[in-house]
């Protein structure tokens, strides 16, 4: 009886992450048009890369560590996403990481903020 108990009250943690891992993606975006608002570059790329990695974290098991261009690009394949989609993702990876040494403009971050928006959708629906 005490385990079934147990079973009733001991949630499925992983399972919720992977259903909050979009809404969480999202809030972070929020924060990042923040950051954008603000015309401060290098937090704006940290929060597209931070909410990227924590979607991938949670929606893929992808550790923190094995975040890189080759492992996100295995995934979306796996699940049958397009060349496209995968394009967007690197690039937006790319861009951040060049936003840490070289100056970026405003018009970057704007179409890199639509584009993170319309790939967190895309990547909604695929995984």
């Amino acid at each position: 009886m005490i385990q079934r108990i147990r079973q009733n009250y001991n949630p499925d943690l992983a399972g919720q992450a992977r259903k909050k891992a979009g809404s969480e993606a999202k809030k972070q975006l929020k924060t990042a048009h923040q950051k954008l608002k603000a015309n401060d570059v290098k937090a704006f790329y940290g929060e597209i890369i931070t909410a990227l990695q924590r979607y991938f974290q949670h929606k893929a098991k992808l550790a923190p560590a094995d975040f890189n261009l080759e492992n996100v690009g295995q995934i979306i394949h796996k699940n049958k996403g397009d060349e496209t989609l995968t394009n967007n993702i690197k690039h937006l990876i790319n861009q951040a990481n060049m936003a840490r040494f070289a100056p970026l403009t405003e018009a970057n971050m704007k179409s890199d903020y639509k584009l993170a928006l319309q790939s967190l959708e895309k990547l909604e629906d695929l995984l």
